[in-house]
């Protein structure tokens, strides 16, 4: 499993670094640990992110082999991201990690922050500003 190309890494660490370092792809996997998302829902759930970023990273957790793109043949259509069986066996790590920081900063904010992003995630309605509009390509 993982990426195609081959690396040479000093110690088996590097390799998990490799996988999760960015910025946002820990605050990713944390969200798709209970259940498949939607992009748009990544985007709500992690307002501070750009498309461009959040299409980055899952792109890359995805060459990783530590998601899963699922496209629906829908219109519009439709794409879920969610842990594949390799990836699962990320999830205790992670787990660790964020315990680790919530001592680490002595737990200071830790659980309000996690209430506020499932809230957002469940309660945010969908902006029609925040969908794609579909784009028409006609053959002349």
């Amino acid at each position: 499993m993982g990426r195609t190309d081959s690396k040479n890494y000093h110690v088996p660490f590097e390799a998990t670094l490799d996988v999760i370092a960015g910025k946002w792809k820990t605050f990713i996997l944390y969200l798709l640990r209970r259940q498949p998302m939607r992009t748009g829902e990544l985007r709500r759930a992690i307002p501070d992110i750009t498309q461009k970023m959040l299409t980055q990273h899952v792109r890359e957790l995805e060459a990783d082999g530590v998601i899963i793109r699922t496209v629906y043949k829908e219109a519009p259509p439709r794409v879920e991201y969610e842990f594949c069986e390799f990836g699962q066996q990320l999830y205790p790590e992670l787990a660790s990690m964020c315990e680790w920081g919530k001592k680490y900063n002595g737990g200071v904010g830790a659980e309000k922050i996690i209430k506020k992003i499932e809230k957002n995630i469940y309660t945010t309605p969908i902006k029609t500003s925040d969908m794609i509009k579909p784009q028409r390509k006609f053959l002349v």
